[in-house]
């Protein structure tokens, strides 16, 4: 007999019944006496199976269990836990309440096995206010095959239900993927045909967390949206189960960041370095690379001693993984794919099994980055949640005023923040690894007006529709007041909604990127023109930033000692250079324009190439001295040409200098003596 879940003298056994969930869905009562007289109940406590509340009876015979318990003899509450042939499946406290009121546990995911059940019970004088009940709900719509809307009984329930499982009528089992009270989105775990299929009801237990298998043998594995394998390899036989949609890391967990994450991409390391520890957006059209650029992170990190967990949301995930297995990235990686054919719940239930899977690596004392390849998924679902809080609700929920559109807002940003902040570095306590985040975002582009070319600048009045909440009109009034004009083109690439845009056929989005942004430790800004012009990769150094650090008195730092040692300086000379006349031809403004060109050149790299830590160092460094301001004057036009020069500068140096070099990747650190050598041997490859 497994042993009592509390050793508190005043809670005794009351009841223990062993079952077998395919059993026939015949009534099987059982009747036991307490064995302790100082609190035993006036008359035996009765458990029984039963079809009270359910109209069929294919929830004994299928996947799901229906008890019902008494409360004679002043009953108060019941502690209920259930062990399979696996191990424990289920605990959890109940209150029984009559004896007509049906209690179904979540047994779905354990069909056919045969369960033992122990309930452990209380006197009624024994305060319980905190004691967690099995939630009712009815079903209320569907979408697709797997996404089902579950609605509250009661108001005011499930304020934390994201994560828990949920039994449906017919047995069918599924996961809250985000609550909207009083409505719950569930993602089954098998597709289904049709709402009706499911039965009228469902239960959710605030205890039955769903979880997913960790640990280092899923290296290499290519798992599907809930972390099993779907790569034809062995199954996975892990001891530890975390779970999905675990919570944020504790404020009390985390340490400060002070480890750089180098990408290899010199651009990135320079001018927006990512802390291990961090999140970043990588934001732009996917015609400008994003996505490549994510692999080439992905590709370094081997050389990094970082483990990534690569969550694919896009339908040709089989030939991205090929990719990543060519190029050697596998072999320290985990690919977590959403499905051949995903649908926005499963990308998102994806990305939370992908920071699981992290978070496992972190708490054991390893760096570990998540790279979500499109967040657009994420947006989807949103989506799908306000068309049915419309639907069901009314447009007035979520866009009736600036209030509710505020509220609304509020919650979005809410549900990103599950997946923002479940990155950290952590304290040697809580495991001294780190949970670091690259997460790719389309900029989304408005539909097209007619005339849109030669259409009149707007007025701020335009924009007096609840669709732009505050910081939208302060932004906009900001630009107005200096005389920008409001065009269709400025709304653009600020991704702001012309006002041609209305909510139709009750179909309401909020897409803000400035929401995100606002979120995230920093951004990685893409440009279509800037790619145009040849500069590879095209990232916008003005949009571009970094936050951990900032400040005076910040003691994080997201960069190596040695990128601050030459490129601290970088972003306020492109910004200087950027803001020169252009017909100014004096000497001055030509050597500061030159210089500019110098460091494009060091930065400029094509995609799938990737630089270690003391090759963008030496680079930086001659760009700093001004080495390579010729360089970058004469292949202004196509800075492609640069290539050759850059790729004979780099084998020189590193010919030259290997110890040098070896100690700036080893230390992450540029001492006097390797900059001297290095200026040495950077002055004599240009004399020649």
């Amino acid at each position: 007999m497994p042993k009592p879940i509390s050793q508190d003298p005043r809670i005794v056994t009351a009841a223990m019944l062993l079952m077998t969930l395919t059993s026939t869905s015949r009534a099987a009562s059982a009747h036991f006496a307490a064995p302790c007289p100082a609190f035993a109940p006036a008359s035996p406590v009765r458990v029984r199976t039963a079809r009270t509340h359910i109209s069929a009876s294919a929830a004994l015979s299928k996947r799901s269990a229906v008890f019902a318990a008494g409360s004679a003899g002043g009953l108060n509450a019941a502690k209920v836990r259930a062990w399979g042939a696996g191990g424990p499946l289920w605990r959890g406290w109940v209150r029984p309440g009559l004896l007509s009121k049906a209690l179904r546990l979540p047994f779905g995911r354990h069909s056919g096995e045969r369960v033992q059940l122990r309930m452990l019970t209380t006197p009624a004088d024994k305060e319980l206010e905190s004691v967690p009940e099995v939630i009712e709900a009815d079903v209320l719509a569907m979408e697709g095959s797997k996404l089902v809307t579950l609605k509250l009984r009661e108001e005011g329930q499930g304020t934390t239900l994201q994560g828990v499982e949920a039994v449906f009528e017919s047995g069918a089992v599924g996961t809250v993927v985000w609550q909207r009270t009083p409505l719950l989105f569930v993602l089954l775990d098998d597709a289904t045909e049709s709402k009706e299929a499911l039965g009228g009801s469902a239960v959710v237990n605030p205890t039955a967390n769903v979880t997913v298998a960790v640990g280092p043998d899923l290296v290499g594995r290519c798992l599907d949206a809930r972390g099993k394998p779907c790569d034809g390899g062995a199954s996975v036989n892990q001891e530890k189960k975390l779970p999905v949609f675990g919570a944020p890391v504790l404020q009390g967990d985390m340490a400060t960041i002070s480890k750089p994450l180098h990408t290899g991409i010199t651009a990135v390391d320079a001018l927006t370095p990512i802390g291990r520890g961090q999140n970043m957006l990588l934001v732009g059209p996917l015609t400008c690379g994003r996505r490549e650029l994510a692999h080439d992170t992905v590709v370094h990190q081997a050389k990094e001693g970082v483990t990534c967990v690569y969550v694919c949301t896009q339908p040709d995930h089989k030939e991205i993984l090929s990719i990543l297995e060519k190029r050697g990235a596998m072999e320290h990686s985990i690919f977590i794919s959403a499905g051949l054919d995903p649908t926005p719940a499963e990308c998102v239930t994806a990305a939370a099994t992908g920071c699981a899977v992290a978070e496992e690596l972190a708490r054991k004392g390893q760096d570990a980055l998540v790279v979500v390849d499109d967040l657009q998924r994420h947006r989807d679902f949103w989506d799908v949640t306000e068309r049915t809080l419309i639907d069901t609700f009314g447009v007035g929920s979520v866009a009736a005023n600036a209030s509710s559109l505020n509220a609304a807002s509020s919650e979005m940003r809410i549900f990103y923040a599950s997946l923002f902040q479940r990155v950290g570095y952590l304290n040697k306590k809580a495991g001294g690894g780190s949970i670091s985040m690259l997460v790719l975002v389309d900029r989304h582009e408005a539909p097209p007006t007619e005339g849109e070319g030669a259409h009149q600048p707007y007025t701020m009045e335009d924009f007096d529709n609840p669709l732009y909440g505050q910081k939208v009109r302060a932004r906009l009034q900001i630009m107005a007041d200096k005389g920008i004009e409001l065009t269709p083109a400025v709304l653009k690439k600020l991704d702001i909604p012309p006002p041609e845009i209305r909510c139709t056929d009750e179909r309401f989005q909020i897409m803000n990127i400035e929401d995100l942004m606002s979120l995230s430790d920093g951004q990685i800004v893409l440009d279509e023109e800037l790619l145009r012009t040849g500069k590879r990769p095209p990232i916008d150094g003005r949009a571009s930033l970094t936050r951990i650090g900032i400040g005076h008195d910040s003691l994080a730092v997201s960069s190596s000692p040695a990128m601050r040692a030459v490129a601290s300086r970088l972003r306020f000379e492109l910004a200087q250079a950027l803001d020169l006349v252009k017909d100014d031809m004096s000497v001055a403004t030509v050597r500061q324009r030159n210089r500019y060109l110098g460091w494009q050149a060091a930065m400029h790299q094509d995609l799938g190439q990737t630089r270690r830590l003391s090759e963008s160092v030496a680079l930086l460094l001659a760009a700093s001295k001004g080495m390579l301001d010729k360089v970058g004057a004469e292949c202004e036009a196509d800075m492609k040409q640069s290539t050759a020069v850059i790729a004979g500068l780099l084998f020189h140096i590193r010919s030259t200098c290997a110890q040098d070099m070896k100690a700036i990747d080893d230390t992450l650190d540029l001492s006097f003596e390797s900059k001297r050598a290095l200026e040495k041997e950077l002055s004599s490859y240009f004399d020649k």
